[in-house]
């Protein structure tokens, strides 16, 4: 019985990475032309935050590629206590508190 559920478990797994491994061309796409609007600030903008308050970023991109969608995520992972809420589109948004 163990050894059955053992091998129930190995193809489950197997499965699960092979299902991965099947979406995962379908998840890269060429390359398409992405361009920050407002409310994002302009290139190489600084801001001067004191200790202990709170920074809200506003950002938004879009593409004029037909059927294209923008995704903005962190590029890496965030400081603890920094949420990040974003919305896929051909004009995506994202804001970080």
């Amino acid at each position: 019985m163990a050894s059955t559920r053992a091998l129930a478990r190995f193809f489950i797994v197997f499965a699960a990475i092979a299902s991965c491994l099947a979406l995962a061309p379908v998840a890269t796409s060429e390359a398409v032309s992405v361009t920050w609007v407002s409310p994002t600030a302009p290139d190489k903008t600084h801001f001067l935050v004191k200790a202990g308050k709170q920074l809200r970023l506003s950002l938004s991109a879009t593409t004029a590629a037909p059927g294209e969608t923008v995704h903005i995520a962190p590029a890496r992972p965030l400081p603890d206590g920094a949420a990040f809420v974003a919305s896929d589109g051909a004009t995506a948004g994202a804001q970080m508190t």
